[in-house]
């Protein structure tokens, strides 16, 4: 036997093989990145509102609204008993004509969101029925406008 004659079809096949490796591993890249592309064209998004860009032109004015709330003597405050969301709106400002609005966004589909219209018993509380609202992670913006000023408080609510 001749030692410089060793079998030279397996250094052959390993030398033919590799271009198939090659192409195999270009295929699956190209083929995972066509994937994540459909997929994020089937993913449903919302903005937070939508007039976003409108809305971030006026954001100082949010911030004092919230500064207004949080300067409070007693805090705008919820809470959810016998099959209601109740807000509640300090005394304080119970003394003046007041108007403002409620809204239950929904930060995963924005269809739900439901906004309703301040309108507070004597008590100072507006109750929300619960079967108007899925069972879910809610945010509840309370905006409260008086005469002078407007106080906005927002708060994460989780609905069983």
């Amino acid at each position: 036997m001749n030692p410089n004659n060793e079998n030279p079809q397996g250094k052959e096949s390993k030398e033919r093989a590799w271009p198939y490796g090659i192409i195999i591993a270009y295929v699956i890249f190209v083929t995972a990145t066509v994937s994540f592309v459909a997929f994020t064209f089937t993913v449903k998004f919302d903005l937070v509102v939508p007039d976003y860009y409108q809305q971030t032109l006026v954001y100082q004015d949010q911030i004092d609204r919230e500064s207004n709330a949080m300067n409070l003597s007693e805090p705008i405050k919820w809470n959810i008993e016998e099959g209601q969301l109740q807000v509640f709106v300090p005394e304080e400002l119970l003394s003046e004509s007041i108007t403002g609005k409620l809204k239950m966004y929904r930060p995963s589909d924005a269809s739900l969101d439901k906004i309703f219209d301040l309108d507070l018993d004597a008590s100072g509380v507006q109750s929300i029925p619960l079967s108007e609202l899925t069972t879910g992670q809610w945010k509840l913006h309370v905006l409260v406008q008086t005469s002078e000023k407007e106080y906005f408080s927002q708060f994460s609510v989780f609905i069983r």
